[in-house]
């Protein structure tokens, strides 16, 4: 790209980008023990083929502060900081339909041998809800109850994404969890994941209300950077704005072609049962499940994708190796 393309962004008090002088590798947060972990499969894990770079690579960087306690100093320089960076979204390589097919290609050949699995821990949060749904329509005096129970489950989806995060990183790096086992696993600590990401998913949120790109540069790679990297709270925003820095017009481009193809299929969907009298709200409701289920574990794939060819592309470091030590380790 050329140099009028990118976009110089002004380091914040929240980023201290490391030094290579004093580093003679990516040092990476460490995640806390979370005990035993999951039978994994076994066998040597195959080694993908490095993308090209395309650009200069980088060392991932150093966070000093992830602490939930700076949180109210540090959202409005996150926020301002991802306006800035989307003001010069151009940044990084050329995007055609090229890329943007290879990045959705890719994202589903990662999930299609995994479709039977990977998305079980979605589909069973949406299926509570999807009950809930069906117990309002059938006895709406208690709607209002079932509505917060619908809304306290709704909690659950952050665990249930992470779990199915965590089969698609043991897929790609060749050792499989099984969806009970990564449930597991997340249960085992759960508060420091919940913490994380539902703080790092509201600064995500105002970012969006301020304009929807930034939530897009605030939280595309949550999960994977909180699994792969040990990275915590305002870390994940970080982490995100800093592949956003690297491939931002990628990063776009992809996410709104499948935002498209998502609100195409809902309507498509949305149409042909409304067509159906009496039975098309309560198919509405259970064929939801399934397709909250199948569209929440290709978002999932597809942020996974993306984190690990940018990471190729752009850094040192060794992503693969890495999340396979997380899973051994864990």
């Amino acid at each position: 790209p050329d140099d009028d393309d990118m976009v110089e962004v002004a380091p914040s008090d929240w980023a201290a980008p490391a030094k290579a002088a004093d580093k003679k590798g990516p040092p990476l947060g460490k995640a806390p023990s979370l005990g035993k972990g999951p039978s994994l499969g076994k066998g040597p894990a195959p080694k993908a083929a490095r993308p090209s770079p395309t650009g200069p690579l980088e060392d991932p960087p150093v966070f000093e502060d992830e602490s939930p306690a700076t949180a109210a100093v540090l959202i409005p320089a996150a926020i301002k900081q991802a306006l800035e960076l989307v003001k010069g979204w151009k940044s990084g390589p050329a995007v055609g339909m090229p890329e943007i097919k290879e990045a959705l290609t890719g994202a589903w050949e990662a999930l299609a041998p995994n479709l039977m699995t990977a998305p079980l821990p979605i589909a069973a949060v949406a299926g509570v809800e999807a009950l809930l749904g069906l117990m309002m329509v059938f006895l709406p005096s208690l709607a209002f109850i079932f509505g917060l129970i619908a809304w306290a489950v709704s909690v659950a989806n952050i665990l249930a994404y992470s779990a199915t995060t965590l089969c698609l990183i043991g897929a790609r790096v060749g050792r499989p969890i099984e969806p009970i086992d990564a449930v597991k696993r997340v249960l085992t600590d759960p508060i420091p994941l919940l913490v994380s990401t539902v703080l790092a998913g509201l600064v995500a949120f105002v970012g969006a209300l301020a304009l929807i790109l930034p939530g897009i540069a605030l939280g595309a790679f949550l999960f994977p950077s909180y699994w792969i990297e040990g990275r915590r709270n305002l870390g994940l925003n970080a982490r995100s704005l800093d592949f956003f820095k690297k491939d931002g017009r990628r990063i776009i481009l992809v996410g709104l072609a499948f935002g498209v193809a998502i609100a195409l299929v809902q309507v498509i969907i949305g149409i042909v049962l409304g067509l159906i009298p009496v039975v098309g709200i309560y198919l509405a409701i259970l064929l939801g499940a399934a397709w909250s289920a199948l569209q929440g574990a290709f978002m999932s794939s597809l942020s996974l994708w993306l984190y690990f060819d940018i990471r190729a592309k752009r850094e040192t470091g060794d992503a693969e190796a890495e999340a396979l030590a997380m899973l051994e380790e864990g």
